[in-house]
């Protein structure tokens, strides 16, 4: 993910806006959904759809293929 001029966001940033969209959903279970479950479901997803380590690593910013695995 980028910022507006294109620079990589933190961490910190998406989970502040992640917080942000949480107190605004009337979901009962919004306040238990944590930002890192939604780089967990990328990881599956990109799996899924055929991705190979080195292009989920590039999505998701992992450095190394462990993490991924461990996710």
């Amino acid at each position: 993910m980028t910022d507006k001029n294109g620079r990589p966001v933190r961490y910190r940033t998406v989970a502040e806006e992640m917080h942000h969209v949480k107190a605004a959903m009337e979901h009962p279970d919004a306040v238990t959904y944590v930002t890192h479950g939604l780089r967990k479901n990328a990881i599956i997803e990109l799996y899924q759809s055929g991705c190979d380590d080195e292009m989920v690593k590039a999505v998701t910013g992992h450095s190394g293929v462990e993490m991924l695995k461990k996710n």
